[in-house]
């Protein structure tokens, strides 16, 4: 696709901003930002996924989210807290262990929640939330690096504070801390003291959740809006509050490195970084099981997973005066948006918790509706804008006579969001009537929501169609069906569906099936032969989404028409291998991965 005709797509998406200041989420080209996203690890057929996060703010301390999600339907499969100092690195490891994913850290000396993620044994992906191939969908997957608050090296009290006996911070008890400056209990714990940090147990465990967007409902441990909440009152230091303050924006750099030992080649890739383009909020939740009970004030405040909604929510139980659009229920109104999946507040935050304050969310909407959307909503909404992209283009290389593969990598981190969930029963008139997902003992169709890019979502097949690929050699040739004349044996009104299988989609060219050639990629790939044979050369991939392609046109079910296709957002790179027999006895293998351009 020309370039000229992709700037056309985004400013189309762009126009649809009315009343938009401006973008509240921004790539950073530069590679640096408070949120960085991994478009893939893999553990699979003899590789191990090497990944480095550097905090660069060489002031202040992050508390990081690592959240590890499955390549299929970006389930969580593991998820931890690291405590970066300034200028800290932090460094792990991807490794198989069986037909399970593991991490180790063991030489590195960050602090961590839980404290066991730097174990020597290291620690096994969890299977218990995936809906398909629980014993390998650990294997591969992608990155969320979430940023939730800096951690400063001092703390000023506006009030003289006394702390009680057996506090959950440490604090010497009973003491009385005038109103002043003091070094920040949480920062000590995490700095470095001759190249080890401190990790205080006790203060680290005894953090709180503290944000400043969600409310919380009375009783439930606080007043709202990020003041001194009772959970800190509770605890007999009001100001624990302090300890954590909005993260900076672009701090973080992030990358990986997909390795093969066996097969001596390596990929090395960067992380997608994105910031707030408004002031930040710190968003730190425990790393712990406590579970969060939703309400409506939920559902605008923390997330757009809605595996998590409550199973019997409808369509219509979410929209509210800042809600936006009813979000569309293709059961007629029954059930069909939630699982009930317990939530707790390890699974917080996500790419579509609000990383800004509420008032810049909600006084404008980026789909243009007269009513703005909740929080979380529009947080989700700016980040799909950022990413969209009509088509990317990539070279390719596949001659045997050198082993040559190439391997696409497309992932889609913020497609998650977009799901809603139909009970399957008698009465579903939906156009997917094969129940997909079996969660809490209950079977749901997977839907992606109506009126997104996402409505052409495929639930049974957990593929999203796209709009095609075109592919050139090196010598400007390309496969050209638009006549009678036609590279053999292409025949009569013979079309190629092509399609993103998954939340990581891995197209791997010129191969028959199977685990891919350069990656060793198996979750989510597909086999794309490129028309005319070419074995090199460039091409142009879609990232529209196409329902038109599947569906032969509109299709109406349950009192929906879909007809909505639009822009996929869209990370990755391309990894391409190449072996040279010629060099020594041995040979010698190259692996390369390459940004994907658009």
């Amino acid at each position: 696709m020309k370039k000229k005709l992709i700037a056309v797509g985004i400013a189309a998406t762009l126009g649809a901003m009315s009343g938009v200041a401006g973008a509240a989420m921004q790539m950073n080209q530069g590679g640096l930002g408070n949120i960085t996203v991994l478009p893939y690890y893999s553990a699979q057929n003899g590789n191990n996924t090497l990944i480095s996060i550097t905090n660069t703010d060489t002031t202040n301390g992050k508390v990081v989210k690592v959240r590890f999600r499955g390549a299929e339907w970006s389930d969580d499969v593991f998820d931890f807290q690291i405590f970066l100092s300034p200028g800290d690195v932090w460094t792990g490891a991807v490794v198989a262990n069986g037909t399970v994913a593991k991490l180790e850290a063991a030489d590195d000396n960050t602090c961590t929640l839980p404290a066991s993620v730097g174990s020597a044994s290291g620690n096994n992906f969890i299977t218990s939330r995936l809906w398909d191939n629980p014993g390998t969908g650990t294997m591969e997957g992608y990155i969320e690096v979430i940023t939730m608050a800096n951690i400063p090296p001092t703390i000023t009290t506006a009030a003289p504070v006394t702390t009680a006996a057996a506090n959950a911070q440490g604090l010497p008890n009973s003491t009385t801390f005038a109103a002043a400056t003091y070094p920040n209990p949480l920062y000590t714990a995490i700095k470095h003291v001759n190249g080890v940090a401190p990790c205080t147990s006790a203060v680290l465990t005894g953090l709180l959740q503290d944000n400043q967007v969600y409310d919380y409902a009375t009783g439930d441990g606080g007043t709202g809006d990020g003041d001194d909440r009772a959970d800190f009152v509770a605890n007999s230091y009001t100001d624990q509050a302090l300890w954590l303050t909005a993260p900076t924006q672009q701090s973080l750099m992030t990358h990986a490195v997909v390795i093969n030992i066996d097969g001596s080649k390596a990929y090395t890739f960067p992380a997608t970084a994105m910031d707030t383009t408004g002031a930040t909020v710190k968003q730190y939740f425990r790393q712990s099981n406590d579970g969060i009970t939703f309400n409506e004030a939920d559902f605008q405040d923390l997330t757009q997973d809605r595996i998590f909604y409550p199973s019997n929510t409808t369509a219509a139980q979410i929209t509210s005066a800042t809600n936006g659009a009813l979000i569309s229920d293709v059961d007629g109104g029954a059930a069909g948006v939630g699982t009930g999946l317990p939530m707790f507040q390890f699974d917080m935050p996500d790419l579509s918790t609000p990383m800004e304050t509420v008032g810049g969310y909600v006084a404008a909407d980026i789909n243009g509706t007269a009513v703005p959307d909740s929080a979380a909503r529009e947080q989700r909404d700016f980040v799909l804008a950022v990413m969209q992209k009509a088509g990317v283009v990539t070279e390719y290389f596949t001659d045997q006579s050198l082993n040559g593969a190439t391997d696409v990598v497309m992932n889609q981190p913020i497609r998650r969001f977009f799901y809603w969930y139909g009970i399957d029963t008698a009465t579903d008139t939906t156009p997917t009537t094969i129940g997909h997902a079996t969660i809490n003992s209950v079977t749901y169709n997977v839907y992606g929501e109506t009126g997104s890019v996402y409505q052409p979502l495929l639930g049974a097949s957990n593929a999203i169609p796209v709009t095609g690929a075109t592919f050139y050699d090196r010598e400007e040739q390309t496969n050209v069906t638009t006549t009678d004349i036609v590279i053999s044996p292409q025949l009569p009104g013979q079309t190629t569906t092509y399609f993103l299988q998954g939340e990581v989609a891995v197209w791997s060219l010129n191969t028959a099936g199977g685990a891919t050639a350069a990656t060793g990629a198996e979750l989510t790939t597909l086999a794309v032969s490129v028309p005319g044979d070419y074995t090199a050369g460039w091409g142009n991939i879609s990232t529209t989404s196409d329902l038109a392609a599947t569906r032969g046109g509109t299709l109406a079910g349950g009192g929906a028409t879909f007809a909505t296709e639009g822009q996929l957002p869209v990370i990755g790179f391309t990894a391409m291998n190449v072996f040279n027999a010629a060099a020594g006895a041995a040979g010698t293998n190259y692996g390369m991965a390459l940004p994907l351009r658009y």
